[in-house]
Protein backbone atom coordinates (compact mmCIF):
# COMPACT_ATOMS: atom_id res chain seq x y z
CA UNK A 1 0.00 0.00 0.00
CA UNK A 2 1.45 3.35 -0.98
CA UNK A 3 1.72 6.20 1.49
CA UNK A 4 -0.97 8.88 1.31
CA UNK A 5 -0.06 11.95 -0.74
CA UNK A 6 0.35 14.19 2.29
CA UNK A 7 3.05 11.86 3.62
CA UNK A 8 5.04 11.86 0.39
CA UNK A 9 8.64 12.97 0.60
CA UNK A 10 8.51 16.51 -0.68
CA UNK A 11 11.73 17.86 -2.15
CA UNK A 12 11.68 21.44 -1.05
CA UNK A 13 13.23 23.60 1.63
CA UNK A 14 11.53 24.12 4.96
CA UNK A 15 11.16 27.83 4.23
CA UNK A 16 9.39 27.17 0.92
CA UNK A 17 7.06 24.65 2.53
CA UNK A 18 6.13 27.02 5.33
CA UNK A 19 5.31 29.77 2.84
CA UNK A 20 3.04 27.42 0.89
CA UNK A 21 1.13 26.27 3.97
CA UNK A 22 0.60 29.24 6.33
CA UNK A 23 -2.61 27.75 7.74
CA UNK A 24 -0.81 24.50 8.53
CA UNK A 25 1.91 26.46 10.30
CA UNK A 26 -0.70 28.21 12.46
CA UNK A 27 -2.27 24.86 13.38
CA UNK A 28 1.10 23.37 14.29
CA UNK A 29 1.94 26.52 16.25
CA UNK A 30 -1.29 26.23 18.26
CA UNK A 31 -0.49 22.63 19.23
CA UNK A 32 3.09 23.49 20.21
CA UNK A 33 1.98 26.57 22.17
CA UNK A 34 -0.70 24.56 24.04
CA UNK A 35 1.77 21.86 25.03
CA UNK A 36 4.51 24.33 26.00
CA UNK A 37 2.20 26.38 28.23
CA UNK A 38 0.92 23.25 29.98
CA UNK A 39 4.45 21.85 30.34
CA UNK A 40 5.64 25.13 31.85
CA UNK A 41 2.73 25.17 34.29
CA UNK A 42 3.33 21.56 35.35
CA UNK A 43 7.07 21.88 35.85
CA UNK A 44 6.61 25.13 37.78
CA UNK A 45 3.97 23.64 40.07
CA UNK A 46 5.15 20.10 40.75
CA UNK A 47 8.32 19.42 42.76
CA UNK A 48 9.82 16.01 42.12
CA UNK A 49 11.64 16.04 45.46
CA UNK A 50 8.23 15.65 47.16
CA UNK A 51 8.21 12.03 45.96
CA UNK A 52 11.72 11.13 47.12
CA UNK A 53 11.69 8.27 49.58
CA UNK A 54 8.13 7.18 48.70
CA UNK A 55 7.67 3.43 48.19
CA UNK A 56 6.69 1.84 44.91
CA UNK A 57 5.86 3.65 41.68
CA UNK A 58 5.56 7.09 43.30
CA UNK A 59 9.18 6.95 44.43
CA UNK A 60 10.31 5.86 40.97
CA UNK A 61 8.47 8.82 39.46
CA UNK A 62 10.36 11.12 41.82
CA UNK A 63 13.70 9.59 40.83
CA UNK A 64 13.22 9.23 37.08
CA UNK A 65 10.46 11.74 36.28
CA UNK A 66 12.72 14.69 35.56
CA UNK A 67 15.02 12.58 33.37
CA UNK A 68 12.11 11.12 31.42
CA UNK A 69 10.77 14.61 30.82
CA UNK A 70 14.19 15.82 29.62
CA UNK A 71 14.42 12.86 27.26
CA UNK A 72 10.93 13.43 25.82
CA UNK A 73 11.49 17.15 25.23
CA UNK A 74 14.94 16.53 23.77
CA UNK A 75 13.61 13.77 21.55
CA UNK A 76 10.78 15.94 20.19
CA UNK A 77 13.15 18.81 19.43
CA UNK A 78 15.73 16.52 17.80
CA UNK A 79 13.11 14.71 15.73
CA UNK A 80 11.70 17.99 14.41
CA UNK A 81 15.19 19.30 13.63
CA UNK A 82 16.39 16.13 11.87
CA UNK A 83 13.17 15.79 9.87
CA UNK A 84 13.31 19.38 8.62
CA UNK A 85 17.07 19.28 7.91
CA UNK A 86 16.68 16.37 5.49
CA UNK A 87 16.10 16.95 1.80
CA UNK A 88 12.80 15.13 2.39
CA UNK A 89 10.68 16.92 4.94
CA UNK A 90 8.67 14.13 6.57
CA UNK A 91 6.83 16.52 8.86
CA UNK A 92 5.27 18.19 5.81
CA UNK A 93 2.12 16.25 6.63
CA UNK A 94 1.55 18.45 9.66
CA UNK A 95 1.52 21.55 7.45
CA UNK A 96 -0.78 19.97 4.86
CA UNK A 97 -3.50 18.91 7.31
CA UNK A 98 -6.88 20.40 6.35
CA UNK A 99 -9.41 18.46 8.45
CA UNK A 100 -11.41 20.56 10.95
CA UNK A 101 -10.19 20.89 14.52
CA UNK A 102 -11.89 18.26 16.69
CA UNK A 103 -13.68 20.01 19.53
CA UNK A 104 -14.64 16.71 21.13
CA UNK A 105 -10.98 15.79 21.50
CA UNK A 106 -10.27 19.26 22.90
CA UNK A 107 -13.06 18.78 25.47
CA UNK A 108 -11.54 15.45 26.47
CA UNK A 109 -8.15 17.14 26.77
CA UNK A 110 -9.57 19.80 29.10
CA UNK A 111 -11.35 17.17 31.20
CA UNK A 112 -8.21 15.05 31.33
CA UNK A 113 -6.15 18.08 32.38
CA UNK A 114 -8.57 18.75 35.24
CA UNK A 115 -8.34 15.12 36.42
CA UNK A 116 -4.55 15.26 36.06
CA UNK A 117 -4.43 18.34 38.31
CA UNK A 118 -6.48 16.58 41.00
CA UNK A 119 -4.33 13.45 40.81
CA UNK A 120 -1.17 15.57 40.94
CA UNK A 121 -2.38 17.33 44.08
CA UNK A 122 -3.11 13.96 45.72
CA UNK A 123 0.15 12.33 44.58
CA UNK A 124 2.59 15.17 45.25
CA UNK A 125 0.68 16.52 48.23
CA UNK A 126 0.65 13.08 49.89
CA UNK A 127 -2.94 13.54 51.03
CA UNK A 128 -3.72 11.58 54.19
CA UNK A 129 -6.12 8.71 53.82
CA UNK A 130 -5.22 8.02 50.17
CA UNK A 131 -5.05 4.25 49.78
CA UNK A 132 -3.26 2.25 47.09
CA UNK A 133 -0.55 4.81 46.27
CA UNK A 134 0.77 2.66 43.41
CA UNK A 135 -2.65 2.72 41.77
CA UNK A 136 -2.78 6.50 42.23
CA UNK A 137 0.65 6.89 40.61
CA UNK A 138 -0.30 4.62 37.72
CA UNK A 139 -3.52 6.57 37.20
CA UNK A 140 -1.53 9.81 37.21
CA UNK A 141 0.80 8.53 34.47
CA UNK A 142 -2.05 7.08 32.37
CA UNK A 143 -4.14 10.27 32.68
CA UNK A 144 -1.19 12.38 31.59
CA UNK A 145 -0.59 10.23 28.51
CA UNK A 146 -4.28 10.21 27.53
CA UNK A 147 -4.48 13.99 28.00
CA UNK A 148 -1.47 14.43 25.74
CA UNK A 149 -3.03 12.10 23.16
CA UNK A 150 -6.28 14.11 23.22
CA UNK A 151 -4.33 17.31 22.54
CA UNK A 152 -2.58 15.71 19.57
CA UNK A 153 -5.85 14.36 18.16
CA UNK A 154 -7.50 17.78 18.53
CA UNK A 155 -5.45 19.15 15.65
CA UNK A 156 -4.43 16.05 13.64
CA UNK A 157 -6.00 12.73 12.63
CA UNK A 158 -4.82 9.49 14.21
CA UNK A 159 -4.02 8.12 10.74
CA UNK A 160 -1.67 11.04 10.15
CA UNK A 161 0.25 10.31 13.37
CA UNK A 162 0.48 6.65 12.38
CA UNK A 163 1.74 7.63 8.93
CA UNK A 164 4.41 9.88 10.46
CA UNK A 165 5.60 7.02 12.65
CA UNK A 166 5.83 4.64 9.66
CA UNK A 167 7.55 7.11 7.35
CA UNK A 168 10.13 8.48 9.80
CA UNK A 169 12.67 5.72 9.14
CA UNK A 170 15.96 6.14 10.99
CA UNK A 171 15.07 9.64 12.20
CA UNK A 172 13.53 8.08 15.31
CA UNK A 173 16.79 6.38 16.19
CA UNK A 174 18.84 9.53 15.56
CA UNK A 175 16.52 11.65 17.70
CA UNK A 176 16.50 9.08 20.51
CA UNK A 177 20.30 8.93 20.42
CA UNK A 178 20.63 12.71 20.65
CA UNK A 179 18.12 12.89 23.52
CA UNK A 180 19.93 10.10 25.38
CA UNK A 181 23.30 11.82 24.88
CA UNK A 182 21.77 15.04 26.20
CA UNK A 183 20.63 13.27 29.36
CA UNK A 184 24.06 11.69 29.80
CA UNK A 185 25.71 15.07 29.32
CA UNK A 186 23.42 16.55 31.98
CA UNK A 187 24.45 13.76 34.34
CA UNK A 188 28.13 14.50 33.70
CA UNK A 189 27.65 18.23 34.12
CA UNK A 190 28.82 18.18 37.74
CA UNK A 191 32.39 17.25 36.77
CA UNK A 192 32.26 19.66 33.83
CA UNK A 193 31.24 22.50 36.17
CA UNK A 194 34.12 21.72 38.50
CA UNK A 195 36.66 21.66 35.66
CA UNK A 196 35.30 24.87 34.17
CA UNK A 197 35.37 26.57 37.58
CA UNK A 198 39.00 25.61 38.12
CA UNK A 199 40.00 26.91 34.69
CA UNK A 200 38.07 30.15 35.33
CA UNK A 201 39.93 30.48 38.64
CA UNK A 202 43.27 30.28 36.83
CA UNK A 203 42.25 32.83 34.19
CA UNK A 204 40.93 35.32 36.75
CA UNK A 205 44.08 34.96 38.80
CA UNK A 206 46.17 35.63 35.69
CA UNK A 207 44.18 38.79 34.96
CA UNK A 208 44.33 40.13 38.52
CA UNK A 209 48.01 39.60 39.35
CA UNK A 210 49.21 42.74 37.50
CA UNK A 211 46.43 44.89 39.05
CA UNK A 212 46.43 43.56 42.63
CA UNK A 213 50.02 42.63 43.65
CA UNK A 214 48.96 41.38 47.11
CA UNK A 215 46.33 39.04 45.69
CA UNK A 216 45.72 35.94 47.80
CA UNK A 217 44.71 32.74 45.98
CA UNK A 218 43.31 29.59 47.55
CA UNK A 219 42.97 26.89 44.83
CA UNK A 220 41.24 24.45 47.22
CA UNK A 221 38.36 26.89 47.85
CA UNK A 222 38.68 28.61 44.45
CA UNK A 223 38.94 31.88 46.38
CA UNK A 224 40.71 35.05 45.29
CA UNK A 225 41.09 37.95 47.69
CA UNK A 226 42.69 41.35 47.74
CA UNK A 227 43.26 43.47 50.81
CA UNK A 228 39.61 44.52 51.21
CA UNK A 229 37.44 42.26 49.03
CA UNK A 230 37.37 38.68 47.82
CA UNK A 231 35.43 36.31 45.58
CA UNK A 232 34.80 32.58 45.54
CA UNK A 233 34.35 31.11 42.07
CA UNK A 234 31.42 28.77 42.53
CA UNK A 235 30.20 26.34 39.92
CA UNK A 236 27.51 28.81 38.89
CA UNK A 237 30.26 31.35 38.12
CA UNK A 238 32.32 28.89 36.07
CA UNK A 239 30.97 30.24 32.77
CA UNK A 240 29.44 26.94 31.70
CA UNK A 241 25.89 28.31 31.67
CA UNK A 242 26.92 31.18 29.43
CA UNK A 243 28.71 28.77 27.10
CA UNK A 244 25.57 26.67 26.80
CA UNK A 245 23.45 29.73 26.13
CA UNK A 246 25.85 30.91 23.44
CA UNK A 247 25.87 27.43 21.89
CA UNK A 248 22.08 27.50 21.56
CA UNK A 249 22.07 31.04 20.20
CA UNK A 250 24.80 30.49 17.61
CA UNK A 251 23.31 27.21 16.33
CA UNK A 252 19.83 28.71 15.99
CA UNK A 253 21.24 31.84 14.35
CA UNK A 254 23.26 29.87 11.80
CA UNK A 255 20.24 27.68 11.06
CA UNK A 256 17.87 30.60 10.49
CA UNK A 257 20.31 32.40 8.20
CA UNK A 258 22.02 29.35 6.68
CA UNK A 259 21.53 30.63 3.13
CA UNK A 260 23.65 33.70 3.89
CA UNK A 261 26.79 31.97 5.20
CA UNK A 262 29.67 29.99 3.75
CA UNK A 263 29.73 26.48 5.15
CA UNK A 264 31.61 24.66 6.59
CA UNK A 265 33.74 27.65 7.65
CA UNK A 266 30.69 29.27 9.27
CA UNK A 267 30.71 26.46 11.83
CA UNK A 268 33.81 28.12 13.31
CA UNK A 269 31.52 30.86 14.63
CA UNK A 270 30.06 28.42 17.16
CA UNK A 271 33.28 27.72 19.12
CA UNK A 272 34.41 31.32 18.56
CA UNK A 273 31.31 32.68 20.28
CA UNK A 274 31.51 30.14 23.09
CA UNK A 275 35.19 30.81 23.82
CA UNK A 276 34.68 34.57 23.63
CA UNK A 277 31.89 34.49 26.18
CA UNK A 278 33.89 32.16 28.43
CA UNK A 279 36.83 34.57 28.36
CA UNK A 280 34.52 37.51 29.10
CA UNK A 281 33.19 35.61 32.12
CA UNK A 282 36.72 35.58 33.54
CA UNK A 283 36.98 39.31 32.80
CA UNK A 284 33.65 39.84 34.57
CA UNK A 285 34.85 38.12 37.75
CA UNK A 286 38.14 40.01 37.66
CA UNK A 287 36.27 43.30 37.27
CA UNK A 288 34.01 42.28 40.13
CA UNK A 289 36.97 41.92 42.47
CA UNK A 290 38.56 45.16 41.26
CA UNK A 291 35.31 47.09 41.85
CA UNK A 292 34.97 45.63 45.34
CA UNK A 293 38.62 46.26 46.12
CA UNK A 294 38.17 49.89 45.05
CA UNK A 295 35.55 50.34 47.77
CA UNK A 296 32.25 49.72 45.94
CA UNK A 297 31.62 46.40 47.64
CA UNK A 298 27.83 46.60 47.58
CA UNK A 299 27.74 47.41 43.87
CA UNK A 300 30.19 44.60 43.11
CA UNK A 301 28.26 42.00 45.09
CA UNK A 302 24.87 43.32 44.02
CA UNK A 303 23.97 44.62 40.59
CA UNK A 304 27.28 44.11 38.80
CA UNK A 305 27.55 40.48 39.89
CA UNK A 306 24.11 39.60 38.53
CA UNK A 307 23.99 41.74 35.38
CA UNK A 308 27.50 41.75 33.94
CA UNK A 309 27.09 38.23 32.57
CA UNK A 310 23.91 39.14 30.69
CA UNK A 311 25.56 42.30 29.35
CA UNK A 312 28.46 40.21 28.06
CA UNK A 313 26.16 37.66 26.40
CA UNK A 314 24.06 40.33 24.72
CA UNK A 315 27.19 42.14 23.58
CA UNK A 316 28.69 39.02 21.99
CA UNK A 317 25.40 37.98 20.38
CA UNK A 318 24.70 41.47 19.02
CA UNK A 319 28.27 41.82 17.80
CA UNK A 320 28.07 38.54 15.92
CA UNK A 321 24.79 39.44 14.21
CA UNK A 322 26.05 42.89 13.18
CA UNK A 323 29.66 42.16 12.20
CA UNK A 324 29.77 38.61 10.84
CA UNK A 325 27.23 39.10 7.98
CA UNK A 326 29.52 41.83 6.60
CA UNK A 327 32.65 39.65 6.66
CA UNK A 328 33.36 38.25 3.19
CA UNK A 329 35.08 35.18 4.60
CA UNK A 330 31.87 34.07 6.32
CA UNK A 331 29.08 35.72 4.35
CA UNK A 332 28.01 34.79 0.84
CA UNK A 333 26.67 38.28 0.06
CA UNK A 334 28.46 40.76 2.37
CA UNK A 335 28.25 43.77 0.06
CA UNK A 336 24.64 43.18 -0.91
CA UNK A 337 23.62 42.75 2.73
CA UNK A 338 25.40 45.93 3.74
CA UNK A 339 23.89 48.16 1.06
CA UNK A 340 20.69 46.31 0.32
CA UNK A 341 17.92 48.85 -0.12
CA UNK A 342 14.99 48.07 2.09
CA UNK A 343 14.49 51.27 4.03
CA UNK A 344 10.86 50.63 4.82
CA UNK A 345 11.39 47.24 6.43
CA UNK A 346 14.59 48.20 8.29
CA UNK A 347 13.14 51.43 9.65
CA UNK A 348 9.95 49.65 10.61
CA UNK A 349 11.76 46.98 12.62
CA UNK A 350 13.85 49.61 14.38
CA UNK A 351 10.80 51.75 15.07
CA UNK A 352 8.89 48.90 16.71
CA UNK A 353 11.72 47.19 18.59
CA UNK A 354 14.28 49.82 19.59
CA UNK A 355 12.19 51.41 22.37
CA UNK A 356 11.75 47.98 23.99
CA UNK A 357 15.43 47.13 23.49
CA UNK A 358 16.30 50.48 25.06
CA UNK A 359 14.41 49.42 28.20
CA UNK A 360 16.29 46.11 28.33
CA UNK A 361 19.72 47.66 27.75
CA UNK A 362 19.28 50.56 30.17
CA UNK A 363 17.79 48.17 32.74
CA UNK A 364 20.84 45.92 32.62
CA UNK A 365 23.17 48.90 32.95
CA UNK A 366 21.24 50.44 35.83
CA UNK A 367 21.08 47.15 37.72
CA UNK A 368 24.78 46.51 37.10
CA UNK A 369 25.60 49.90 38.68
CA UNK A 370 23.31 49.26 41.66
CA UNK A 371 24.01 47.89 45.10
CA UNK A 372 20.97 47.04 47.19
CA UNK A 373 18.60 49.33 45.30
CA UNK A 374 18.28 50.36 41.65
CA UNK A 375 18.66 54.11 42.01
CA UNK A 376 19.24 54.57 38.27
CA UNK A 377 15.85 53.16 37.25
CA UNK A 378 15.09 56.49 35.57
CA UNK A 379 17.56 55.55 32.82
CA UNK A 380 14.85 53.34 31.35
CA UNK A 381 12.45 56.26 31.08
CA UNK A 382 15.07 58.54 29.53
CA UNK A 383 16.27 55.85 27.10
CA UNK A 384 12.78 55.28 25.70
CA UNK A 385 12.10 59.01 25.49
CA UNK A 386 15.28 59.44 23.46
CA UNK A 387 14.42 56.51 21.20
CA UNK A 388 10.86 57.70 20.59
CA UNK A 389 12.19 61.17 19.80
CA UNK A 390 14.40 59.62 17.11
CA UNK A 391 11.33 58.19 15.39
CA UNK A 392 8.94 61.06 16.06
CA UNK A 393 8.42 61.63 12.35
CA UNK A 394 7.26 58.07 11.70
CA UNK A 395 5.20 57.94 14.87
CA UNK A 396 3.26 61.06 13.85
CA UNK A 397 1.91 59.09 10.89
CA UNK A 398 0.16 56.59 13.20
CA UNK A 399 -3.54 56.84 13.90
CA UNK A 400 -3.49 57.88 17.55
CA UNK A 401 -7.23 58.21 18.04
CA UNK A 402 -8.52 56.26 21.02
CA UNK A 403 -11.89 54.99 22.17
CA UNK A 404 -13.42 56.73 25.16
CA UNK A 405 -14.20 53.41 26.87
CA UNK A 406 -12.37 50.46 25.25
CA UNK A 407 -8.86 51.23 26.50
CA UNK A 408 -9.78 52.42 30.01
CA UNK A 409 -12.23 49.55 30.59
CA UNK A 410 -9.70 46.96 29.44
CA UNK A 411 -6.97 48.52 31.54
CA UNK A 412 -9.16 48.49 34.66
CA UNK A 413 -10.11 44.83 34.02
CA UNK A 414 -6.46 43.79 33.69
CA UNK A 415 -5.64 45.68 36.90
CA UNK A 416 -8.32 43.67 38.72
CA UNK A 417 -7.00 40.47 37.11
CA UNK A 418 -3.47 41.30 38.29
CA UNK A 419 -4.65 41.71 41.87
CA UNK A 420 -6.71 38.52 41.67
CA UNK A 421 -3.75 36.44 40.50
CA UNK A 422 -1.54 37.76 43.30
CA UNK A 423 -4.26 36.90 45.81
CA UNK A 424 -4.64 33.44 44.28
CA UNK A 425 -0.87 32.81 44.35
CA UNK A 426 -0.65 34.20 47.89
CA UNK A 427 2.17 36.57 46.98
CA UNK A 428 3.10 38.39 50.21
CA UNK A 429 2.84 42.15 50.51
CA UNK A 430 6.11 44.10 50.41
CA UNK A 431 6.65 47.59 51.79
CA UNK A 432 8.76 50.40 50.38
CA UNK A 433 12.40 49.29 49.95
CA UNK A 434 14.49 50.38 52.92
CA UNK A 435 17.07 52.39 50.94
CA UNK A 436 14.32 54.38 49.27
CA UNK A 437 12.45 54.91 52.53
CA UNK A 438 15.65 56.02 54.26
CA UNK A 439 16.59 58.46 51.51
CA UNK A 440 13.51 60.67 51.80
CA UNK A 441 13.33 64.16 50.36
CA UNK A 442 14.21 64.93 46.76
CA UNK A 443 15.90 61.59 46.05
CA UNK A 444 12.83 59.62 47.05
CA UNK A 445 10.42 61.95 45.26
CA UNK A 446 12.49 62.05 42.07
CA UNK A 447 12.82 58.27 41.92
CA UNK A 448 9.07 57.75 42.45
CA UNK A 449 8.19 60.36 39.81
CA UNK A 450 10.46 58.76 37.18
CA UNK A 451 9.28 55.26 38.11
CA UNK A 452 5.65 56.30 37.76
CA UNK A 453 6.23 58.16 34.49
CA UNK A 454 7.98 55.11 33.04
CA UNK A 455 5.20 52.75 34.13
CA UNK A 456 2.41 54.92 32.76
CA UNK A 457 3.98 56.25 29.53
CA UNK A 458 7.20 54.77 28.15
CA UNK A 459 6.68 51.14 29.19
CA UNK A 460 3.24 50.86 27.52
CA UNK A 461 4.54 52.58 24.38
CA UNK A 462 7.63 50.37 24.10
CA UNK A 463 5.90 47.08 24.89
CA UNK A 464 2.87 47.67 22.69
CA UNK A 465 5.04 48.70 19.74
CA UNK A 466 7.14 45.56 20.20
CA UNK A 467 4.53 42.88 20.97
CA UNK A 468 1.27 44.09 19.45
CA UNK A 469 2.80 46.21 16.69
CA UNK A 470 5.66 43.94 15.59
CA UNK A 471 5.66 40.39 17.03
CA UNK A 472 1.96 39.63 16.47
CA UNK A 473 2.21 40.54 12.78
CA UNK A 474 5.75 39.24 12.22
CA UNK A 475 4.55 35.78 13.24
CA UNK A 476 2.20 35.96 10.26
CA UNK A 477 4.36 37.51 7.56
CA UNK A 478 7.88 38.87 7.01
CA UNK A 479 6.47 42.10 5.56
CA UNK A 480 4.52 42.66 8.76
CA UNK A 481 3.53 46.26 7.99
CA UNK A 482 1.46 44.98 5.07
CA UNK A 483 -0.91 43.38 7.61
CA UNK A 484 -3.45 45.82 9.10
CA UNK A 485 -3.52 45.87 12.89
CA UNK A 486 -7.17 44.88 12.80
CA UNK A 487 -6.41 41.75 10.75
CA UNK A 488 -3.97 40.04 13.11
CA UNK A 489 -4.65 36.29 13.23
CA UNK A 490 -5.18 34.18 16.31
CA UNK A 491 -1.73 32.69 15.78
CA UNK A 492 -0.20 36.16 16.01
CA UNK A 493 -2.34 37.11 19.02
CA UNK A 494 -1.59 33.96 21.02
CA UNK A 495 2.09 33.76 20.07
CA UNK A 496 2.85 37.38 20.97
CA UNK A 497 0.83 37.10 24.20
CA UNK A 498 2.73 34.01 25.35
CA UNK A 499 6.06 35.77 24.75
CA UNK A 500 4.76 38.85 26.55
CA UNK A 501 3.62 36.78 29.52
CA UNK A 502 6.92 34.92 29.87
CA UNK A 503 8.67 38.24 30.43
CA UNK A 504 6.70 38.74 33.64
CA UNK A 505 8.37 35.99 35.67
CA UNK A 506 6.20 34.37 38.32
CA UNK A 507 3.23 36.38 37.06
CA UNK A 508 3.53 34.78 33.62
CA UNK A 509 -0.06 33.56 33.48
CA UNK A 510 -1.46 37.00 34.31
CA UNK A 511 0.95 38.43 31.76
CA UNK A 512 -0.33 36.09 29.04
CA UNK A 513 -3.95 37.05 29.77
CA UNK A 514 -3.02 40.74 29.78
CA UNK A 515 -1.27 40.29 26.43
CA UNK A 516 -4.35 38.61 25.00
CA UNK A 517 -6.54 41.47 26.20
CA UNK A 518 -4.29 44.17 24.75
CA UNK A 519 -4.01 42.24 21.45
CA UNK A 520 -7.80 41.92 21.20
CA UNK A 521 -8.13 45.66 21.80
CA UNK A 522 -5.80 46.28 18.85
CA UNK A 523 -7.69 43.81 16.68
CA UNK A 524 -11.03 45.42 17.52
CA UNK A 525 -9.98 49.05 17.01
CA UNK A 526 -7.21 48.57 14.43
CA UNK A 527 -5.04 51.06 16.37
CA UNK A 528 -2.13 50.72 18.77
CA UNK A 529 -3.27 53.79 20.69
CA UNK A 530 -6.11 51.94 22.40
CA UNK A 531 -3.77 49.17 23.61
CA UNK A 532 -1.22 51.72 24.81
CA UNK A 533 -3.99 53.53 26.69
CA UNK A 534 -5.25 50.26 28.22
CA UNK A 535 -1.72 49.29 29.23
CA UNK A 536 -1.12 52.74 30.69
CA UNK A 537 -4.37 52.63 32.70
CA UNK A 538 -3.40 49.24 34.17
CA UNK A 539 0.04 50.51 35.17
CA UNK A 540 -1.38 53.78 36.51
CA UNK A 541 -3.84 51.91 38.75
CA UNK A 542 -1.01 49.65 39.94
CA UNK A 543 1.06 52.76 40.70
CA UNK A 544 -1.78 54.15 42.79
CA UNK A 545 -2.10 50.80 44.58
CA UNK A 546 1.65 50.83 45.30
CA UNK A 547 1.96 54.42 46.48
CA UNK A 548 -1.22 54.81 48.49
CA UNK A 549 -1.59 51.32 49.94
CA UNK A 550 2.11 50.49 50.27
CA UNK A 551 1.88 47.30 48.15
CA UNK A 552 5.36 47.58 46.64
CA UNK A 553 5.49 43.97 45.43
CA UNK A 554 3.96 45.22 42.17
CA UNK A 555 7.04 47.36 41.51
Amino acid sequence: MSAPPQLSQIRMSAGTLLKRHPDGLKRLGMLVALLLVELLAITTWLDGSALFGRPGLAGQIGITGAWVLRFVVGFAAAFAAFSSMQGTLKVAAFLEETTPIRWTALSLHVAGAAIFVLLSAALYGNWPGVSMPNLLAAGWVLTGLLTLLAACLTFYRLSLWVGIVRSAGAVWAYAAGVAALGCVAAGLSQSMWQSAARLTFQLVQLLLRPMIPNLTADPAKLMLRGQHFGVIISQECSGLEGMGLMLVFSVVWLWLFRKDFRFPRAYLLVPAGILTLYALNAVRIAALLVIGEAGAKRIAAGGFHSQAGWIAFNGVALGMTLVVPRMRWFSLHPVQRAVRAAPRGENAVALYLLPFLAILASGMLSRAASADFEWLYGLRFLAVVATVWMFRGRLKQFDWRVSAWLGPATGAAIFALWLAFDWWQAIPAVGMPRPLAAAGGAWQTGWIVLRTLAAVTTVPIAEELAFRGFVSRRLMKADFEAIPLGAVSWWGIVGSSVLFGLLHGERWMAGILAGLAFALVVRRSGRLGDAILAHGVTNALLAVWVLYLGQWQYW
